[in-house]
Order: structure tokens, then C-alpha cells, then sequence
């Protein structure tokens, strides 16, 4: 980019210290903006690994306050299904989410 600000400014006969300033106020801006987006992926991905062990978290929680309704999750056959079915959910919602997050620069 610089290369080409200085070849194009000698060749039209451009102010060339504008050219370098226009240039580095260009990279500035975009620093700054790479900057933003890396923290708020950063915060997506975040809350997506927060998302995701939350229920583990609240089961668990709940296992602990009241282990009789809980123990009838891990001992049925509609138990064990209602837990497939979440976890490959919770697996596709963090799929999704770091995909969401994920920007290629």
C-alpha cells in the first residue's frame, strides 16, 4: 500500500507528505477498527462458552437441591433421551456461535 501511495503520488506529482499522512491516519482507523472487532468476538465467544455450560451448571444445581425429581433424568429411557437432545443442541449452539464469532481477517 505504501509502495503504491508513493509511485502513484511521484507520477501524478502529488503532495507526497500528504499522501504519507492520508495513509497513516488509513492505518490508524484500521487498527482501531480491528482492535473493536477482536473484543467483541472475543466477548461472543465468551458467552458462548458460558451459554453452553450453564445447563450442565443448573442441572447440577438442581441435582443437589432436589436429587429425587433429578434422579429420574439419569434413570429413564425419556430421561436419557431428553439429555441427548440437549446436549447435541447445546453442542449446535456452540457450533453456531464460534462460527458467528469466528472473522477471518
Amino acid at each position: 500500500m505504501a509502495s503504491s501511495a508513493i509511485r502513484i503520488s511521484r507520477e501524478v506529482g502529488g503532495n507526497l507528505i500528504e499522501t504519507i499522512s492520508g495513509m497513516a491516519e488509513t492505518l490508524r482507523i484500521k487498527f482501531t477498527m480491528e482492535g473493536k472487532i477482536e473484543s467483541l468476538t472475543a466477548q461472543g465467544k465468551t458467552q458462548g462458552i458460558f451459554m453452553s455450560c450453564l445447563p450442565l451448571l443448573v442441572g447440577v444445581g438442581l441435582y443437589f437441591i432436589d436429587p429425587t425429581s433429578m434422579s429420574k433424568l439419569v434413570s429413564t429411557t425419556a430421561g436419557y433421551v431428553v439429555l441427548t437432545i440437549m446436549a447435541l443442541m447445546q453442542a449446535a449452539g456452540y457450533i453456531f456461535i464460534r462460527k458467528i464469532t469466528n472473522i477471518d481477517s
